[in-house]
């Protein structure tokens, strides 16, 4: 008796074809991923800037009006800030109002998620900021040793948002 041996063909992929696409797969996934935070981030950081340059337009209405910028914040209606996009300062605060009476200056200095600060002035210019908290805010405005004051700062991580902050 003769048995015949027959050949199989197999249709199919090899383990490493199959590697292969699983690597390319990976390896563009870790691109998107990489663009998409930071696209996210110029979207959070065009967000802040808006919240800001919003904020300097309100103080320049509240100063054509009153004469000088707000000592305290509470007293001006209508501030908005995107409250998601801002992260906490060392000493739990996010936004920080500071102004001299002396000068009629007034700094806002804002902390965002990424811990990136911006801040705005009187001239309405948003710029980036070093980090900072306390002193070095009202610093900005030519009051040393001062802290800006506790109604003034957006949030703090033991109280909340403040009233002026709206939505």
């Amino acid at each position: 008796m003769n048995y015949r041996v027959g050949t199989f063909s197999r249709s199919g992929f090899t383990i490493v074809e199959l590697l292969i696409v699983v690597v390319v797969i990976a390896i563009l996934a870790a691109i998107t991923i990489v663009s998409y935070n930071g696209i996210s981030a110029q979207a959070n950081e065009a967000a802040v800037k808006s919240d800001l340059k919003n904020f300097g337009t309100a103080m320049q209405m509240y100063r054509s009006e009153q004469g000088e910028y707000p000592v305290d914040l509470s007293t001006v209606a209508g501030l908005k800030f995107t409250k998601s996009l801002y992260g906490e300062d060392g000493q739990g605060y996010n936004l920080r109002y500071c102004r001299n009476v002396d000068t009629d200056q007034y700094v806002l200095l804002a902390n965002l998620k990424d811990g990136r600060y911006f801040k705005i002035m009187e001239s309405g210019v948003i710029s980036s900021n070093s980090a900072t908290s306390g002193y070095g805010v009202c610093s900005l405005v030519g009051r040393s040793s001062t802290n800006p004051a506790t109604v003034n700062n957006g949030y703090r991580n033991t109280t909340g948002w403040a009233s002026w902050v709206g939505e």
